[in-house]
């Protein structure tokens, strides 16, 4: 399956190069290529829509079977999916697209994506603490409910935390299966690119043994 994954931002470019290489380690049949957006997340859907415009050439030019745009909530009070589908519908007007758009949106931030695997963090011990009670704000399935800019920014040893420097860091560690467990934003990124074991579904483990059990 040929995607074309399209984002905004530095550190959210870096930590989708890391994310998509999982992927393929996981499902060999994805080829992504990464193209960068130029515009402000949280701006107007046609906005957006109308700046994604080239990137869809692109991807159709390449014979992509999705088009999948990853952007932040940041501060939106909407609801991920509703901010998604405004997007997503902005985008399919601009054009007779053969290629599949998809919009995944970062609940809120891509700080939280690096937040949710504290493995990470522990590996990285000489540059952050990770507390008991970072621990509680993360875990289980709580990353995307939390400001985790300041939870890094307060776990930080030395010096202050930095945004690309630290980011990178701590994605070079990531491992998207047990961020997925606590971001069901993220969950829902690996299920549209059909990396096990979200192909199907984005329900975290524990939610799938839960509805098993139910079932008996």
């Amino acid at each position: 399956m040929r995607v074309v994954v399209a984002t905004e931002g530095d550190l959210e470019l870096r930590v989708l190069r890391c994310i998509l290489k999982q992927v393929r380690a996981r499902n060999q049949t994805v080829q992504a290529e990464i193209l960068k957006l130029t515009c402000q997340p949280d701006g107007p859907a046609r906005h957006i829509a109308r700046k994604a415009r080239p990137l869809l050439l692109i991807a159709e030019s390449k014979l992509a079977v999705k088009f999948i745009l990853v952007l932040d909530r940041e501060t939106r009070a909407e609801l991920p999916g509703v901010i998604a589908a405004e997007i997503a519908d902005e985008i399919r007007r601009t054009g007779d697209w053969r290629v599949q758009v998809e919009v995944v949106i970062k609940d809120r931030m891509v700080e939280n994506w690096l937040i949710a695997d504290l493995a990470a963090l522990r590996r990285l011990r000489n540059r952050f603490k990770v507390s008991k009670k970072l621990q509680q704000a993360v875990e289980p399935n709580k990353a995307d409910r939390i400001d985790a800019l300041s939870l890094l920014k307060r776990a930080v040893i030395g010096h202050s935390y930095d945004k690309m420097d630290d980011g990178a860091r701590i994605s070079n560690e990531l491992d998207i299966l047990r961020a997925a467990s606590n971001s069901r934003s993220l969950r829902h990124l690996l299920h549209v690119l059909e990396c096990p074991p979200y192909e199907l579904r984005c329900a975290s483990p524990a939610q799938v043994a839960v509805l098993k059990k139910a079932r008996r």
